[in-house]
């Protein structure tokens, strides 16, 4: 249930936890310069149980009529993605990671506090807390969400950092033969911000092979 807007918040941690590979071949020092030792704490909002299966029903909704090459549209707000974040069960461990504050026309503002991988792997990991913009973008071929930037209060992060996870589809490891969202996403034909929504659409026509 609801795959769509799990895929878009897992996205985010993915994103981090491929970081967290990456920072391994840095120096603890290199890390530390814009994490910290300990997390902190980010706002949740978990609204009401109506409001919660007001949201289940949309989304199961528009998953059921996606899988039958129906036509589909999904519109997610701020307060949609932090609902899913605050009452999901599959996203327990990522409540205290990361919350959604706005959506606009350059993409959506998030705050977070993220675990990041040290060097020395037996040790705790460092967090980085700040504020991070993602874009959601789409083609013939696919959805994309992307991670443009990252900012820490009163420290530079590491160039490379930001750079590799711009260049990266946090929603890749959710496509490909026998992934758990391949279906699903794969039936989106288009995913755009319109006004302070996200706007996801099915089209039946994506999925059909061009005219002879």
């Amino acid at each position: 249930m609801g795959c769509i807007i799990m895929a878009m918040a897992f996205a985010m941690f993915s994103g981090i936890a491929a970081y967290g590979i990456w920072a391994g071949l840095k120096q603890d020092g290199d890390i530390a310069q814009f994490t910290d030792e300990t997390r902190i704490a980010v706002p949740s909002d978990p609204g009401t149980a109506e409001e919660w299966n007001a949201l289940k029903a949309r989304l199961r909704e528009f998953e059921s009529r996606a899988l039958q090459k129906a036509p589909a549209r999904l519109e997610l707000s701020v307060r949609d993605l932090n609902l899913a974040i605050a009452n999901s069960d599959l996203l327990l461990e990522s409540r205290e990671m990361i919350f959604f504050e706005k959506i606009h026309e350059g993409g959506i503002d998030a705050r977070i506090s993220m675990p990041i991988n040290r060097i020395a792997f037996w040790k705790e990991p460092r967090y980085l807390n700040g504020t991070a913009l993602l874009a959601i973008e789409s083609n013939e071929l696919q959805l994309f969400v992307r991670m443009k930037d990252v900012e820490v209060p009163g420290k530079t992060v590491e160039e490379g950092f930001i750079e590799r996870l711009a260049q990266s589809n946090l929603l890749a490891p959710y496509k490909g033969e026998n992934a758990p969202l391949e279906k699903v996403l794969d039936a989106i034909s288009s995913a755009k911000i319109e006004g302070e929504e996200i706007v996801i659409i099915a089209a039946p026509e994506k999925n059909q092979p061009p005219a002879s």
